[in-house]
Order: structure tokens, then C-alpha cells, then sequence
């Protein structure tokens, strides 16, 4: 009932996020404004001010990121292979396997931390930040070599795109920016850390209720095999491959937890942005957004119970 309880607030306000969407509370226009809110204030707000006060280094957490790659990395072979099972062409491809690797680290990986593992355990949101520190700027660049199209890929236009995205992005920037400054042994200004702390505090549930708003079971109807395929990768194989890489290392406690749950977060919203951009199958993208959201509840369940 524990983990119940510690798991369900955070599905409950994405189901409110649905509900207030369909009952027309939530427009399309303030769903645009809320996501803007927190993807450009709310969260980079949280990520700088944790990372700032973090003890600098990721020496010490050197486990947690190894099984990370790894999980990450068995989740991209596992989506060609299952691409090329189901003979998807080109454009399926490259959505099915960003979709099967691809997590919602900072939307719901960190809200999961801080309500499951954070109660009086600021170390747990500490190494959860840094998580979404180190692997946001990998994410980003995995997707674009997975998504580009084969003709460009490993070549100029590749990096120019990978270094692009990470410039632009105001969750690596803020990480960024917070590290530098935890590395340099500043604290910040009273003034700065009352101002940017209830900024941070907004993110969790405003990042929930948009998930929530733009989720549609309409879009599974169109390829339900590979969307139920890359679903599966992402909740369920990539976590069994970091956790039995995890018991190889001798990883356990809150180390481990934090690792699983961002292996076991849902595809990212973020994955379907892109898929559009770069031509690849926009509803297999938006589909799998919603079914791994779906079978993640039972993923991140498990792990909470461990």
C-alpha cells in the first residue's frame, strides 16, 4: 500500500491533466502556455537550484551512470532488432527505436524520486538531478543519430544538429549552469535560492498535468504492434538489462532505485517533437508516448517495491 500511495499522486495528476483536457477546462492554447512555463522557467528553476548545491563530481556515482548507458544501449539494439522483426520501413524505424530508449527523465523521473525516494531523502532528488544532468545532453544525441537519415549520419550536419540541440535546450543549459557553479564552491545569494526554490516547486505538477493534457488513446489505434513493441523495450527490457547489469556492479539502495526508475520512465513527450522535425512516423512517436505512460505504472511500481 507504501508504494501505492507513494507511486499513485503522480499518475493521479496526469489523470487530471486528461481530464481537465477533455472536459475542455484545459485548451489547446493554455496547454502550449503551461508546457512553455514549466519546460523554460519551472524546470530549469529545479535543475539549477538543486544542481548548485550539489557536491561536484560524478566519481562517486559512477555505478548509477554505467547502468544507464547500458540499459540505454540494450534498448537501442533491442529497437533495431525489433524493427527489422517487423520489417519496418525507414521512417518506423527510427520512431520505434527513440521511442524504446528515449525517457522522460526530468517530467516524470524526477517527480518519482522526489514522491517515492525524496521524503527526508535529499540525496535521492540530488543524484536524480544529476541523472537528468548527464543524460539529457546523451538522449538528445542518440536521437539524432538514430533519427537522422543514414545518408548524413556520423557527418557534419549530425554534430551541427547534436550540438544545436544542446544549446538550445534550457533544461541542459540550466544543469549546466548549476554545476558550474557547485564546481566553483559558490552559494548562491538568499534572494536567489527563496526566488528560485517555489519556481522549482510548481515544476513536478505543472510537468504532470501537461503530460496528462496532451495524451489521446486515440493515436494507438494506428500501429499498435511496433507502439506496444518499443512500450515494452522501454518500460520493461531496458530496466531488466540495468538491473542485472546493476547486481554484476554490486549497485543497491537509492543508487539503484534512482538508476531503475529512470530506466523505467515512460517515452518522452519530447521524442514526438522530434519526430516530426526530422520526417519520421509522427503517430507511432505520439502512440508510444502513451502506452509506455500506460505500462510504466506497473515498471515503476515494481522497482518502488523493490
Amino acid at each position: 500500500m507504501d508504494v501505492f500511495n507513494t507511486l499513485a499522486p503522480v499518475f493521479f495528476i496526469i489523470a487530471l491533466g486528461a481530464l481537465l483536457r477533455s472536459t475542455g477546462f484545459m485548451s489547446a492554447r493554455m496547454t502550449e502556455w503551461s508546457s512553455g512555463l514549466t519546460y523554460w522557467v519551472a524546470l530549469p528553476a529545479l535543475l539549477f537550484f538543486e544542481t548548485a548545491d550539489v557536491q561536484f563530481g560524478f566519481r562517486p556515482y559512477a555505478g548509477v551512470f554505467v547502468v544507464l548507458i547500458g540499459g540505454l544501449a540494450v534498448s537501442v539494439a533491442a529497437g533495431y532488432l525489433a524493427a527489422r522483426l517487423l520489417r519496418l520501413p525507414e521512417p518506423k524505424t527510427g520512431a520505434l527505436v527513440q521511442a524504446a530508449f528515449r525517457g522522460n527523465l526530468a517530467f516524470i523521473g524526477i517527480p518519482v524520486v522526489v514522491y517515492g525516494l525524496g521524503e527526508g531523502n535529499s540525496a535521492a532528488v540530488k543524484l536524480a538531478v544529476l541523472v537528468v544532468a548527464a543524460m539529457l545532453p546523451v538522449n538528445n544525441a542518440v536521437a539524432i543519430l538514430v533519427l537522422i537519415d543514414g545518408r548524413y549520419r556520423f557527418n557534419v550536419r549530425a554534430v551541427w544538429m547534436m550540438l544545436e540541440r544542446v544549446v538550445t535546450n534550457p533544461l541542459i543549459l540550466a544543469c549546466l549552469a548549476g554545476l558550474a557553479v557547485a564546481g566553483l564552491g559558490w552559494r548562491l545569494p538568499l534572494a536567489a535560492s527563496r526566488t528560485l526554490e517555489p519556481l522549482g516547486n510548481m515544476a513536478l505538477p505543472l510537468a504532470l498535468i501537461n503530460i496528462g493534457s496532451t495524451l489521446s488513446l486515440r493515436v494507438v489505434r494506428g500501429s499498435l504492434s511496433p507502439i506496444l513493441t518499443a512500450s515494452i523495450i522501454k518500460v520493461a527490457l531496458g530496466p531488466l538489462a540495468g538491473y542485472g547489469l546493476a547486481m554484476l556492479m554490486g549497485l543497491d539502495g537509492d543508487e539503484l532505485r534512482v538508476a531503475l526508475i529512470m530506466l523505467a520512465c515512460p517515452t518522452a513527450s519530447s521524442s514526438f517533437v522530434m519526430a516530426v522535425q526530422m520526417g519520421r512516423d509522427a503517430s507511432l512517436a505520439a502512440g508510444a508516448v502513451v502506452m509506455s505512460t500506460i505500462l510504466s505504472f506497473i515498471s515503476l511500481f515494481l522497482i518502488l517495491w523493490l
